[in-house]
Protein backbone atom coordinates (compact mmCIF):
# COMPACT_ATOMS: atom_id res chain seq x y z
CA UNK A 1 0.00 0.00 0.00
CA UNK A 2 1.11 3.61 -1.13
CA UNK A 3 -0.22 6.43 1.25
CA UNK A 4 -0.54 9.70 0.02
CA UNK A 5 2.89 11.04 0.51
CA UNK A 6 4.63 8.32 -0.94
CA UNK A 7 4.82 6.18 2.03
CA UNK A 8 4.76 2.31 1.59
CA UNK A 9 3.80 -0.46 3.86
CA UNK A 10 3.95 -4.39 2.55
CA UNK A 11 0.57 -6.23 4.12
CA UNK A 12 0.40 -9.91 2.83
CA UNK A 13 -3.17 -11.17 1.44
CA UNK A 14 -4.62 -14.53 1.26
CA UNK A 15 -4.92 -15.41 -2.63
CA UNK A 16 -8.16 -14.86 -3.14
CA UNK A 17 -8.65 -11.67 -0.76
CA UNK A 18 -10.99 -8.45 -2.26
CA UNK A 19 -9.38 -4.74 -1.47
CA UNK A 20 -12.72 -2.54 -1.60
CA UNK A 21 -11.65 0.84 -1.66
CA UNK A 22 -13.25 2.89 1.23
CA UNK A 23 -13.50 6.97 2.15
CA UNK A 24 -10.54 6.30 4.96
CA UNK A 25 -8.65 3.62 3.91
CA UNK A 26 -9.40 -0.08 2.27
CA UNK A 27 -10.83 -3.16 3.42
CA UNK A 28 -9.44 -6.64 2.88
CA UNK A 29 -12.14 -9.23 2.68
CA UNK A 30 -10.70 -12.78 2.72
CA UNK A 31 -12.56 -16.17 3.14
CA UNK A 32 -11.28 -16.71 6.86
CA UNK A 33 -11.13 -12.81 7.37
CA UNK A 34 -12.33 -9.57 6.98
CA UNK A 35 -9.63 -5.95 8.28
CA UNK A 36 -10.07 -2.12 7.65
CA UNK A 37 -6.35 -1.00 6.34
CA UNK A 38 -6.33 2.75 7.62
CA UNK A 39 -3.78 5.61 8.15
CA UNK A 40 -3.67 6.69 11.91
CA UNK A 41 -3.47 10.18 12.40
CA UNK A 42 -0.41 12.04 13.50
CA UNK A 43 -2.20 13.01 16.73
CA UNK A 44 -2.72 9.20 17.93
CA UNK A 45 1.09 8.40 16.49
CA UNK A 46 2.43 10.75 18.64
CA UNK A 47 0.65 9.88 21.92
CA UNK A 48 2.47 6.01 21.52
CA UNK A 49 5.48 6.68 20.29
CA UNK A 50 7.94 6.06 22.32
CA UNK A 51 9.16 8.60 24.24
CA UNK A 52 6.42 10.77 23.53
CA UNK A 53 5.77 14.04 25.44
CA UNK A 54 2.76 14.57 23.62
CA UNK A 55 -0.36 15.85 26.45
CA UNK A 56 -1.85 12.66 25.78
CA UNK A 57 1.26 10.65 26.56
CA UNK A 58 1.33 11.96 30.13
CA UNK A 59 -2.63 10.53 30.67
CA UNK A 60 -1.89 7.53 29.31
CA UNK A 61 1.55 6.89 31.66
CA UNK A 62 -1.03 7.01 34.30
CA UNK A 63 -2.65 4.61 33.24
CA UNK A 64 -1.02 1.56 32.74
CA UNK A 65 2.12 2.42 35.38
Amino acid sequence: MVGPYGDWVKHAVEPGAALVPEVDGVRVVAAGRHELLRRVPDCLADVFRIGSTAPGAYSRAGVWS
